[in-house]
This record gives C-alpha cells, sequence and structure tokens, in this order.
C-alpha cells in the first residue's frame, strides 16, 4: 500500500515543521535483579559521543548508512512541570568535495564539505512517547526504525524497544466509513503504558485481567461483512493500535474493488514552529504530546456517542 505520508503533503508547510509521534513499548529481558531504566537504557545511545555508524556496521545495518553520518547532538534531559525529559537533535550528515578559492595558493582547490540534514526531538518518559519532526531527507520512519536498531544491537537483544506510530483517529473513522462492506481486521495490540484511554480501556482491561502480554487477532467477516458496531472488544482493540499500542489491518470493498488500510500509514501530525531555543523547543514539543493524547481521548468519546 502507498505510504498516507506522502512527500509533497509534509513538505508543503512553508512555514513550521511537521512533527509525528510513536509510543514506546520496553522489553527488558535483563537476568540481573535490578534492571535498567528506560531512562538509563536510552541516554546511554542518545549521547553525541555515541558512535551510531560503528554499532550499525558491525550488526549489518548498513542500509541505514548508505554513505551516511549518523550523529546525535543538543542532547538535553531534565524535568520540566513534573515531566522527564530527554530532547536532542539527530543529524544526518554527507561529506562533498567542492572548488574552493584558496587565497595562497591564488587558485581552485579541491575542498570537502559537510553538509547535515537534522531533525529536533523529544523523548516524554512519563508518558513513553516520541515526538520528531519530519525532515525530508531523513525520512518519516528512519528516526524509529535507528533508534530501535540501535537499542537491539547495543543490548545483544536482551532489550528491545518497539516504536509504534501514533495515529490519526479521524481520518482512519473517515477512511473506515467508505468501505460498503469489512471483511477483515487484522490486529496486533499490547497492554498500555501508562494509561488507556476511554475507547481503548476495554481491550486493555481484558489483556491486563487475562494476564496477556501481546494479542495477535484476525477477525474475518461473513457475506454481509463484520460489524465493528456489535463487536466492542475489537473495536476497543482497534482504538488500542491507533492509540500506538500496536498495529491494525483493515481490508473491506469499496464498490466492487477491495482495499487495504494499514493504520501506521496515517499518523497523528502537529505542525509548531521551531526556533534555535532549545529550551522553548522543548517546552513545544512536551506541550504536543500532552496535546495529541488529549485529542485521542476526546477523538474516542467521540465515537462513543
Amino acid at each position: 500500500m502507498e505510504n498516507y505520508i506522502k512527500e509533497k503533503k509534509l513538505s508543503s508547510i512553508e512555514m513550521g515543521s511537521v512533527i509525528l509521534y510513536g509510543r514506546l513499548i520496553l522489553d527488558n529481558k535483563e537476568k540481573s535483579e535490578k534492571k535498567k531504566n528506560i531512562k538509563d537504557i536510552l541516554t546511554t545511545i542518545i549521547n553525541p559521543d555515541f558512535n551510531i555508524n560503528e554499532l550499525l556496521g558491525k550488526g549489518g545495518k548498513k542500509h541505514l548508512i548508505q554513505g551516511f553520518k549518523w550523529r546525535f547532538a543538543g542532547v538535553k534531559i531534565g524535568s520540566y512541570q513534573k515531566d522527564e525529559y530527554i530532547y536532542g537533535k539527530l543529524g544526518k550528515e554527507s561529506s562533498q568535495v567542492q572548488l574552493a578559492f584558496d587565497e595562497t595558493k591564488k587558485d581552485y582547490i579541491e575542498s570537502e564539505r559537510t553538509k547535515a540534514n537534522v531533525m529536533h526531538f523529544l523523548i516524554d518518559l512519563n508518558k513513553k512517547v516520541l515526538a520528531y519532526e519530519y525532515k525530508k531527507d531523513i525520512g518519516d520512519k528512519t528516526p524509529i526504525e535507528l533508534l530501535r536498531e540501535l537499542i537491539r544491537l547495543f543490548y545483544n537483544g536482551d532489550i528491545s524497544l518497539d516504536i509504534k506510530m501514533i495515529t490519526d483517529k479521524r481520518l482512519i473513522t473517515d477512511r473506515m466509513k467508505r468501505f460498503s462492506i469489512l471483511n477483515r481486521i487484522d490486529l496486533n495490540v499490547c497492554r498500555t503504558n501508562p494509561d488507556s484511554t476511554s475507547g481503548s480501556d476495554k481491550m486493555d482491561t481484558f489483556l491486563r485481567e487475562g494476564r496477556i502480554k501481546k494479542l495477535l487477532m484476525r477477525a474475518i467477516g461473513d457475506e454481509g461483512g463484520i460489524r465493528l458496531d456489535k463487536t466492542d472488544l475489537i473495536k476497543s482493540g482497534i482504538h488500542l493500535a491507533e492509540e500506538g499500542y500496536g498495529s491494525a489491518q483493515a481490508i473491506g470493498e469499496i464498490g466492487k474493488r477491495k482495499e487495504k488500510l494499514s493504520f501506521g500509514d496515517i499518523p497523528m501530525r502537529s505542525e509548531v514552529n521551531l526556533i534555535k531555543d532549545d529550551n522553548m523547543n522543548l517546552q513545544t514539543l512536551l506541550f504536543q504530546i500532552k496535546e495529541i493524547l488529549r485529542r485521542l481521548d476526546i477523538q474516542s468519546n467521540n465515537k462513543k456517542r
């Protein structure tokens, strides 16, 4: 399926930056009595002195390098109004050889220059949500894949970090309404951390009370299709996936053709102005995380009415 995030849509904003969001799902299989917390796990990697390219190269992830040098920069670790955070920039550097005039030799000589594409990001450690700036030359999913692979490689699989896109419930609802018949729904969801919304709490409670760590579900409708209005648990599971606690996919009919809808291709997004003041930027991103979580709950309530 063609990715919903089209370059022309995300790069068409003349002023400001597009911010995307991911839910952090940590799985710590360490056997030591005192397991590392999420802050210690992430700050070991998110460090300007950490050699990203070396780890990716040794781990066989050269497709993430492709002649570029990755680097974390401007990292700030702290708290603001009781919200603990990790803030920083991720840079994708490339070297270019250009001709430059040399005053000593009075001639043009080859000179190597570094060009960097830089995106801002913030992780709210309390809410376990990542907010990151979309940059066309870095990509919409690359920062997520990069962080996921760095954690896996550095901790030799004992600690893994999954990051699921938080999706736009309103747009997904609009797309789902286009199906004349809903043939199939695939769910891959887990329990919430720290908490669920009013829309996802039914499935979240089901998982917690059943002590279910992860649920894989495929619902296949009969000739008339699935009735979501009669399947509260599946509907709640869809909300759980929309909120970043897993993934979901729907297949349905629009007229005589079948279409697939992957929820991860329809992300929640915000448009903000990021400036040269990092302290203001981190406050902006913290606020945006609170705002999108509030929007998720409001949209869940609207769907219930």
